[in-house]
């Protein structure tokens, strides 16, 4: 072959000059073109003065050995790459567990050059604690006859670098046996990083699990197929009242009111999004209790089921309180409305006061006045003292009629007795008022005294006993009222009892703007007011106000 002429030469002329024999591997093309590996040897002959004699040798055909040969590099040369592009260490040991391979990953895992490991013990690859143990592990496998299995299953293994530092891996271990000699070859990952994150996770559910556990507000994990409860926390134990055992054989149905269960399924059904607010929902306890709860969801894998973990945070006392709140508001816009409406019917009352009492009054005075003036200017003889007198005397009746009609309407608008002699004056100048109007037998039992009270107290309480007793004398249907006064603890106390048909809240708006509104006098100045049905029947008003002495 043209590319092994050059080195063919030389070799012949090598072993013609008697330097060496002729052994030489080269190509030759054959008279069809072909070209074949030859191996190719000779020597020369030599005659008893050493003179060359002949040249004489064989040629054999070698084409099939040397494809063979480039093959199995070609093969190796693969398998290099393969092994040294492994991203894990691959490692092989004989039987004496000496080191004959060591990958690259090797090299990079374990901080050693090939060439300070291969021909050397793989002890040092290992902590030293761990080496008897290793080296009995590799014979035991031996022995066995199994060509691979996974190492550290039971207990972990570590490798050890160069610079002393020990790693956590993952290895699996395989034996072949290669002209009567075994080998052991190991894969090891580095599973540092792993190990790292299965702690952090393994920690972060320890953390989260006490969350879920320790969580002041029930919580639970129910199975989104069968919605049965799959966890529970204690709180949802100790709110709810069922032990975990019962809980665990619930479905979330079971602790809703019946009524509020084909909503739940139809919300349910809907249900789409991973993370959800569901709002405000009844609950049920063990004990047939009724509570408000807010209720947050997430969708969740537990023990590989797709499931919802969901916190119920009880807002039954904030929903009755803002409940309350809104009643109060619109209770106090209907009270507005309703003191507008009084204050006009009282301003019209007045006004037919004036004009029916007051507009008599004035026309007939101004015609006695006339009558008077006439006489007063006829003739001296025409007088007559006694009609002059008359007339007079008929005026000064009118005023007279008119000054206790214009008193009368001044005290039912504030009775001056209030501001002349005291609320407790006040109090019972009212009751005697109430039993001439009503008839109703109406007795006062005073156990405060006589002691004065601050002015605004005075007229707070003096509306609310105003109020109470009209309300008696319009609704009740009473025969009997019993008062008390009193104080406690630095408060006045006023009791008003009937022996009336009782307090329907419901059934007389006109009357609960009345209750609102002596509600709101006893609040205004930092007091209570109640007013409840008493046994066997009738009304209570208790009001308890903070007392300023003067």
């Amino acid at each position: 072959h043209p590319d092994d002429r050059k080195i063919f030469h030389q070799a012949l002329e090598a072993s013609l000059s008697g330097i060496t024999s002729l052994d030489i591997e080269h190509r030759i093309v054959k008279k069809n073109g072909q070209t074949i590996f030859v191996n190719q040897r000779g020597a020369v002959s030599y005659d008893e003065k050493g003179n060359t004699v002949k040249f004489s040798g064989s040629i054999q055909d070698i084409t099939d050995r040397k494809l063979m040969e480039n093959d199995l590099r070609e093969s190796q040369s693969k398998l290099s790459g393969i092994i040294n592009s492994a991203m894990d260490a691959v490692i092989t040991v004989d039987d004496k567990q000496n080191v004959i391979l060591f990958n690259s990953t090797a090299e990079k895992m374990f901080h050693y050059p090939a060439d300070e490991v291969l021909g050397k013990p793989l002890d040092r690859l290992i902590p030293e604690r761990f080496r008897n143990i290793h080296r009995k592990h590799i014979e035991s496998f031996s022995k066995t006859g199994i060509s691979m299995r996974t190492m550290g299953v039971i207990n972990p293994i570590s490798g050890l670098r160069a610079d002393g530092e020990e790693f956590p891996i993952e290895a699996s271990i395989s034996q072949v046996e290669i002209s009567g000699q075994k080998l052991f070859t190991v894969i090891i990952r580095d599973v540092t990083e792993k190990k790292k994150a299965e702690e952090a996770l393994i920690s972060s559910e320890a953390r989260y699990r006490l969350l879920f556990k320790k969580n002041p507000l029930p919580m639970w994990v129910y199975d989104f197929e069968t919605l049965k409860f799959v966890a529970v926390n204690f709180a949802a134990v100790k709110v709810y009242g069922y032990t975990k055992d019962e809980f665990l054989s619930m479905t979330i149905y079971d602790i809703r009111p019946e009524e509020d269960v084909p909503a739940l399924k139809n919300y349910i059904s809907n249900l789409k999004k991973p993370f959800q607010s569901a709002g405000i929902w009844r609950h049920k306890k063990k004990d047939g209790t009724i509570i408000d709860v807010e209720i947050v969801s997430h969708e969740i894998e537990f023990d590989g089921r797709v499931s919802r973990l969901v916190l119920a945070n009880d807002v039954t006392d904030k929903k009755k309180a803002l409940d309350e709140l809104k009643s109060s508001r619109e209770q106090l816009r209907e009270l507005a409305a309703h003191l507008q409406n009084i204050r006009e019917e009282e301003r019209s009352a007045i006004a037919r006061e004036i004009h029916d009492e007051l507009g008599q009054v004035l026309t007939s005075l101004k015609m006695n006045l006339t009558f008077v003036d006439k006489k007063l200017t006829a003739d001296e003889a025409r007088i007559d003292p006694d009609d002059i007198h008359s007339e007079i005397t008929g005026m000064k009746s009118v005023i007279d009629k008119s000054v206790k009609r214009i008193r009368k309407i001044i005290t039912e608008l504030r009775p001056e007795v209030l501001d002349q002699l005291g609320l407790i004056s006040a109090l019972e100048w009212q009751v005697n008022e109430f039993k001439t109007k009503s008839g109703i037998d109406c007795e006062l039992l005073n156990y405060f005294g006589e002691a004065e009270v601050n002015k605004n107290i005075s007229i707070a309480v003096y509306r609310i006993f105003q109020e109470a007793l009209t309300n008696v004398m319009r609704h009740s249907k009473a025969t009997k009222v019993e008062i008390k006064i009193g104080r406690t603890n630095n408060h006045f106390e006023l009791e008003i009892r009937d022996n009336g048909i009782g307090f329907e809240q419901k059934k007389n708006k006109s009357k609960t703007f009345g209750v609102l509104g002596m509600r709101e006098r006893a609040i205004i100045l930092g007091g209570d007011f109640k007013v409840e049905n008493v046994k066997p029947s009738g009304t209570k008003v208790s009001v308890y106000i903070p007392l300023e002495i003067i």
